[in-house]
């Protein structure tokens, strides 16, 4: 649902990726103060795609009987990332909401093209620079990154219509306490400039997140602001992969 907000970037992480295959993430989804729903961001394990293994994330949303009657959804959300996360090589967006959606987006390395097909509708293959990322992955490529307060940072995103540089502010640090638990957090807030969809219809439409100040850099809230109001996804509860819980073993 709103894996396409979260795009940010920066310096990489010298000590290697903060998730590993097995990690679950599952949030709680509220509308103004009501519940409204659930989410779940997972890292698969690694699937074979052109080229070799690739890492496979996925992301499944769905609105409550209450939002249903204003915005139902029914999203599952996969993204593909090269190995050595270059860059994406895959995409996929299956909606069941009021609007059905079976979007693909192949991406074509060799070429540095990705192409976008929904249903019946087949679009030309669209240039993409380098260590382009998908809308699903750009959820994990966030976290790959040293964040520092104060800073402005970017990275290129493509949905297979378009590419464009997504930048984002890091505002500042917040301590933030949800049913979960307290983080210390950074507060991030990606530029929508180049968001579709509601946002085009929201005055003056914003995104924050706030991400563990942490190595493991989980995003702990996302408060979306929109002409239909706030929406916030709230961590409920988090399982680390299986890197971090057979360190943790040791």
């Amino acid at each position: 649902m709103l894996a396409g907000s979260l795009v940010f970037p920066g310096n990489a992480m010298a000590e290697g990726l903060p998730f590993s295959p097995g990690e679950e993430i599952h949030y709680d989804v509220k509308w103004q103060m009501y519940k409204a729903g659930e989410a779940v961001v997972k890292v698969l394990p690694f699937e074979e795609k052109k080229g070799g293994p690739a890492w496979h994330f996925e992301l499944s949303a769905t609105t409550n009987r209450f939002l249903d009657t204003f915005f139902k959804v029914r999203d599952h959300i996969q993204g593909f990332v090269a190995r050595d996360f270059s860059g994406s090589v895959g995409y996929g967006y299956s909606g069941r909401g009021k609007k059905k959606k079976e979007i693909q987006v192949t991406f074509f390395p060799k070429t540095s093209t990705a192409a976008y097909s929904n249903f019946e509708e087949k679009r030309e293959p669209i240039k993409i620079p380098r260590g382009c990322f998908d809308p699903m992955s750009s959820y994990f490529k966030m976290r790959t990154f040293d964040l520092v307060e104060g800073q402005t940072l970017s990275f290129p995103i493509t949905d297979g219509k378009k590419t464009f540089l997504q930048k984002g502010d890091i505002l500042g640090k917040e301590k933030l306490k949800l049913k979960s638990g307290t983080y210390d957090t950074l507060v991030i807030a990606p530029y929508v400039n180049h968001f579709s969809g509601v946002f085009e219809e929201s005055e003056d439409p914003t995104v924050r997140v706030w991400i563990t100040d942490d190595e493991r850099h989980i995003p702990v809230r996302i408060k979306v602001q929109v002409v239909v109001g706030s929406i916030y996804l709230d961590l409920r509860s988090y399982v680390p992969g299986q890197k971090f819980r057979a360190q943790k073993e040791k």
